[in-house]
């Protein structure tokens, strides 16, 4: 965080250690990126530079974040604490970041399974509920024919 004090985040980043040969480059200062689809957990983007270089974009870097430029796996790396960073290469490239963290595919499995829990005890118990007054009313048969 103190590397951001005085920081023109305009022109410069300053990146996690963690990501250093990721984004090892200089920044895209000629070139254009351009937003192509946005979606909660997909974003597409049309990036063209005649030298390449390290895309900073204003969007929060988060684990589960997955990338590709031109379809084949890219790296993202995190600057200035927050933000998502990207090196691309030089010309002119559609890069996809889509949001598939683990967490929500467990979360998922472990849904699905307690629903299913759910509408089994449910069918149990409209089954014990049903032999209950099959039981009910053949013992009041019985009763009614000593009766008579």
């Amino acid at each position: 965080m103190a590397g951001l004090t005085g920081l023109d985040t305009k022109h410069k980043a300053v990146a996690d250690e963690k990501f250093r040969a990721v984004l090892d480059g200089s920044p895209l200062d000629s070139g254009s990126v351009q937003v192509t689809a946005h979606d909660l957990d997909c974003l597409k983007y049309t990036i063209s530079s005649p030298k390449g270089g390290v895309v900073v974009f204003s969007e929060i870097y988060y684990p589960g974040w997955t990338v590709t430029i031109d379809g084949k796996p890219a790296e993202l790396g995190r600057v200035n604490y927050v933000l998502r960073a990207l090196k691309v290469p030089a010309g002119k490239h559609q890069v996809v970041m889509t949001f598939h963290p683990a967490s929500i595919t467990a979360t998922n499995s472990v849904a699905y399974a307690a629903l299913a829990v759910i509408i089994a005890l449910f069918a149990f118990a409209l089954w014990r509920q049903s032999k209950g007054k099959e039981r009910t009313s053949n013992g009041a048969e019985e009763c009614s024919k000593l009766a008579k």
